[in-house]
């Protein structure tokens, strides 16, 4: 297959793959609450929450190894690709030990750390020894993914990824049939992920046939590709503790059913925020050739329509499930989680700060991500501060009410500085002209909806609600977009499907 035919069906099957796990995550949510009970599956949330070590080591080495491996894959220097995987296994190796001695050192003193009765903190601990023991095991496959990223079979990896999917929903089914205690539920889920290793150090060896799957650290091999790790690890690292310590603060500040009720709207939120991904899979592209053309017209005009664009579905998406969501929060976990309701519309909202995330592409393309890495430090300190002075009064409240802080610490700093210090772009044109006509116009559409009297079926108001908030949004685009707008949503579906049939060609 082709390098094209390649990027194109790891695309595919990244997108089947991350919908069916979502789906998974989203419909084994309230089946596991309503047979292990509130508490016990906030303690499953909790113990995999806490097993974080090894995905630091991921946001440096991951993109970073992907990247060098590529390179010298296609010079064909095969001796500092082996150089280079048997490093990464000594260097998740330490990242593995180091988890595990956490995990441990949280082990003793799981009592006095979360607020957990004497009967909650003996399974959390049991729970633990499972994780601990499958970290021993997981960190020394990690490396695995990166190397078939590298050799450009993505859609290859993604497609035997579906296998432990569906082993997922066979122990779910397993577990339900056959009364698994929580204990041997948590140790099949964990252990589903080592099913397909296998298949992928098969392929390894078929692509690299000499490849070395002995760790041993190579100095010289680091130093090479250390700068660009750091780069990317100082980028990332304030937002991974931000966003993996949520769950953690709820379970050594809050009740632990408020880990279970973070799970339940998390699982929510996360189905929607799959949906702008396919919106701005469009507009990548054309926004690539701007910013390598250097044509400022162009990159604003992108810029300001592209982001309207963005936000006008984003709203589509956000306030159509705001429209439908109590019904939908109890149809989906019951009414004893009816208190969720005003968090789930919060968290929903604040997806809207997601439009700028067209414009932050722009932003990733340039040399200097200083600025970009000192206020993502300071908005996720800022978050987590506020997280753990807020959730003994909210509980999930708390971690959601941070997350507000957080975006909006965020955008006070592009829309303030950022945007036109780097592009010269107007924010008030941006707020004005990009995201307010969408986000009017669905805030309206919303209130329409759900001052309507409802009926008393909670499916019957997901239908007939869900549909008026459709018919009554697509009307509304009539005032929110000209002729101009239409003309270029349509030129860009025409060139996206011209860049798929390409690629398909090829």
């Amino acid at each position: 297959m082709s390098t094209s035919g390649k990027i194109l069906s790891g695309t595919v099957w990244s997108t089947i793959c991350t919908i069916l796990g979502a789906a998974y995550s989203f419909f084994a949510t309230p089946i596991l609450i309503g047979y292990f009970g509130n508490a016990n599956y906030g303690l499953v949330s909790l113990a995999t929450s806490l097993n974080v070590c090894v995905g630091l080591a991921d946001i440096g080495m991951n993109t970073t190894n992907v990247r060098f491996l590529s390179i010298w894959i296609q010079e064909q220097n095969w001796r500092k690709v082996n150089e280079l995987f048997k490093t990464s296994l000594a260097i998740y190796g330490m990242m593995g030990i180091l988890n595990v001695l956490v995990l441990s050192v949280v082990l003793v003193y799981t009592k006095d750390v979360f607020n957990v009765s004497d009967a909650q903190n003996v399974t959390l601990r049991h729970l633990l020894w499972i994780v601990i023991i499958c970290s021993i095991l997981n960190w020394y496959f990690s490396c695995i993914e990166q190397v078939i990223r590298a050799t450009e079979n993505v859609g290859w990896f993604q497609k035997i990824a579906i296998l432990p999917k569906l082993f997922l929903i066979l122990v779910l089914i397993s577990t339900l049939l056959f009364k698994f205690d929580i204990e041997t539920f948590m140790a099949l889920t964990m252990s589903v992920g080592f099913i397909t290793i296998p298949l992928q150090v098969r392929k390894i060896r078929r692509e690299i046939p000499d490849i070395s799957f002995w760790p041993q650290f190579n100095q010289k091999i680091f130093r090479e590709i250390l700068p660009y790790s750091v780069n990317m690890f100082s980028f990332a690292i304030f937002q991974f503790i931000y966003f993996n310590m949520r769950p953690v603060f709820l379970g050594m500040r809050g009740e632990i059913e408020s880990v279970t009720d973070y799970r339940i709207l998390d699982g929510i939120v996360n189905v929607v925020g799959l949906l702008p991904g396919l919106f701005f899979g469009v507009l990548l592209p054309t926004a690539s050739r701007v910013v390598k053309s250097g044509n400022q017209e162009a990159l604003e005009r992108i810029a300001y329509d592209g982001t309207k664009y963005l936000s006008i579905f984003l709203s589509f998406v956000v306030f159509g499930i705001m429209t439908i969501g109590h019904d939908l929060l109890m149809i989906y976990v019951g009414e004893d989680f009816e208190h969720l309701t005003v968090w789930l519309y919060l968290w929903l909202f604040l997806i809207m700060g997601n439009h700028t995330n067209f414009i932050s592409s722009l932003m990733l393309s340039q040399p200097n991500l200083r600025p970009l890495m000192y206020n993502t430090a300071f908005s996720s300190l800022l978050g987590l501060l506020s997280c753990w002075l807020l959730i003994p009064y909210f509980q999930v409240g708390g971690t959601i009410m941070s997350f507000m802080i957080y975006s909006m610490s965020q955008l006070l700093f592009y829309y303030n500085y950022y945007w036109k210090h780097l592009f010269g772009l107007s924010s008030r044109r941006i707020l004005v002209h990009s995201l307010m006509p969408g986000t009017v116009g669905g805030a309206v559409v919303f209130s329409i909806c759900i001052f309507v009297p409802h009926t008393e079926s909670y499916l019957a108001n997901i239908v007939i609600f869900g549909s008026l908030y459709v018919l009554l949004f697509l009307m509304s685009l009539w005032l929110i977009m000209n002729k101009t707008d239409w003309i270029f949503v349509k030129e860009l579906i025409k060139k996206r499907r011209k860049d798929e049939n390409e690629m398909a060609i090829n």
